[in-house]
């Protein structure tokens, strides 16, 4: 299984140095989805398959088709483990996926699929900052809700005490919401004035 495996990922490798995207995504699926190397024992074999699921995402991505890489990043999540050595999943191929929604013309998808990335790992730093990005790109069209970047701005500014990113989020939430609450004037401007610092 290993030499196979392992002949597989180079056909794939070098089809994609050469341009044959087509040929490379082939293999990288078979060496993806043949019960061969889904039943292989080789300690090798999970990382390939796993490797192979992000190259062809990445390839498809590039060529802009955005729900197939979409589908490969999304397995790529499902086969994955997290590298802090937990049974969980890596939600950097949530990201991933999201990243591509985004790109496909999907936003609230993207920014569903990055909340779920938040749900499971709530403290990783990456993820909330992808999270308000993608929050800050779509308030710039209206569709961001202030409460979501009061949400992930705290969260973001507790699990990072000086996060400008953090602050300029709570800072545009709480000035969104003045009619709301008086109050939110000065909390917006402390806000600011620690995103400044």
């Amino acid at each position: 299984d290993a030499i196979l495996g392992n002949a597989y990922f180079r056909l794939a490798y070098n089809a994609n140095r050469f341009f044959d995207y087509d040929r490379a995504i082939e293999n990288y699926r078979i060496l993806a989805d043949s019960e061969r190397f889904v039943k292989s024992t080789h300690p090798s074999m999970a990382e390939w398959r796993e490797g192979a699921l992000i190259n062809a995402a990445r390839i498809l991505e590039y060529e802009q088709q955005y729900d197939r890489a979409a589908q490969y990043y999304k397995r790529a999540y499902d086969n994955s483990r997290d590298p802090d050595g937990s049974s969980a999943r890596d939600v950097k191929y949530l990201i991933n996926v999201a990243d591509v929604l985004y790109q496909y013309g999907q936003p609230f998808q993207s920014l569903q699929t990055l909340q779920r990335a938040y749900a499971e790992k709530p403290s990783r730093v990456d993820v909330l900052r992808t999270v308000l990005d993608r929050l800050w790109e779509l308030q710039q069209f209206g569709m961001a809700r202030p409460t979501d970047m009061e949400k992930f701005g705290e969260a973001l500014t507790k699990a990072e005490p000086n996060d400008t990113l953090g602050y300029a989020s709570l800072s545009v939430s709480y000035n969104q919401r003045i009619n709301e609450d008086p109050s939110n004037e000065d909390r917006a401007r402390e806000a600011l004035n620690k995103a400044r610092e």
